[in-house]
């Protein structure tokens, strides 16, 4: 029983993520619609991308996961928009979506990918809570955690501890801190 209750709520709460962010998704459509991709050149298209289209995204990308169905339908009204300036028309693409996400240097476009984005702004997120003294932070350490290492099995929930939950353990993963004067260190619980 605790496991439907359990698989229940995780599909609700997947199915109002979705529908939640989907007015997001709708008004960068509009966007991407309304330019005059015709009247600019590719790079200026570019711009607009990297410059408008992330900034509507970077807010909800610092608390929520994005389903990688909306993420893949935004890029490709991107690269829709970038090569032929219409979001409908798909144009003859000569080159890997991944190489145009690329730096200069390698020779791409800088166009940020999404999916990256969005996992580079919850892995700072996860890195706060385990690091950081924010009342949020010390308010979801006390609902979640029994020590550092040792969650909880049973909790109050929270809308924000399923997506640093997931990068939590890489944050300890591949974090490590010097002893110092050694007054915060617990010699029985750190590692």
């Amino acid at each position: 029983m605790f496991a439907f209750h359990l698989f229940r709520s995780a599909y609700l709460c997947w199915c109002s993520r979705g529908h939640f962010l989907q007015p997001l998704v709708d008004e960068v459509k509009l966007k991407l619609a309304s330019w005059k991709g015709k009247s600019l050149s590719m790079m200026g298209r570019v711009k607009l991308v990297n410059t408008v289209i992330t900034s509507l995204l970077t807010c909800s990308f610092n608390l929520y996961k994005w389903p990688i169905s909306l993420l893949k339908q935004v890029e490709q009204w991107c690269q829709n928009f970038i090569w032929t300036s219409d979001i409908l028309i798909k144009g003859i693409t000569t080159v890997n979506w991944a190489t145009i996400c690329s730096p200069l240097e390698n020779r791409g476009l800088k166009i940020i990918n999404l999916d990256h984005e969005n996992n580079a702004y919850l892995l700072k997120l996860a890195w706060n809570f385990a690091y950081s003294n924010m009342p949020w932070s010390l308010l979801l350490k006390a609902r979640v955690l029994k020590s550092k290492y040792e969650f909880r099995m049973v909790y109050r929930f929270s809308s924000l501890w399923p997506k640093v939950k997931q990068f939590y353990s890489t944050i300890l993963d591949y974090t490590s801190w010097t002893v110092g004067t050694g007054s915060f260190i617990n010699l029985w619980n750190d590692k």
